[in-house]
């Protein structure tokens, strides 16, 4: 156990001084540690005035009765969870989740989850940032339980979901 806690240790002040000494801070070392291996463009969108991902669905549209829950929105489809719990405490691997498909780059904010391919497979994170770049539209996404954020560029044609309900 203190063999481990050594270890630990002595990677944390390795870390902290390659932070400090940026300069030689090889390209791998810097997307681990949660810097982007590219520049955000100056058209970088942080959050919409006005817009919460809890928007997608009124609460006019939610009926509860003794015996069951209605939802009175077209085209919402379900499914459960798997892989990793990087969006923990919100999301956890077996959940199930409320989603529909986006239809243009105008239907995905920053704030939102999505459930996009890459090419392990599909990842289900939120949205933390939305900018501009030579081919278009690009989005950033971070797992609510992971310390940094993603360390590539996502297009909407990867985005497969966006997720507008929880139920556990």
């Amino acid at each position: 156990m203190k063999k481990l806690l050594i270890v630990s240790i002595l990677c944390n002040f390795l870390l902290i001084f390659l932070l400090l000494n940026k300069s030689s801070v090889p390209e791998v070392i810097k997307t681990t540690v949660g810097q982007l291996p590219f520049e955000l463009s100056e058209g970088s969108q942080k959050y919409e005035e006005g817009y919460h991902p809890k928007t997608r669905i009124g609460m006019d549209k939610i009926k509860v009765y003794k015996s069951k829950v209605l939802i009175n929105e077209k085209e919402i489809k379900y499914g459960t969870v798997k892989g990793t719990n990087s969006m923990l405490p919100l999301i956890y691997k077996g959940a199930t989740v409320l989603y529909k498909i986006p239809k243009s780059e105008e239907d995905i904010k920053v704030g939102d989850i999505v459930v996009f391919r890459t090419k392990r497979g599909y990842v289900i994170h939120r949205i933390v940032d939305k900018s501009r770049d030579e081919k278009g539209v690009y989005y950033i996404t971070k797992g609510d339980n992971n310390r940094f954020r993603d360390g590539y560029k996502i297009r909407f044609e990867n985005i497969v979901y966006v997720v507008v309900g929880v139920i556990y």
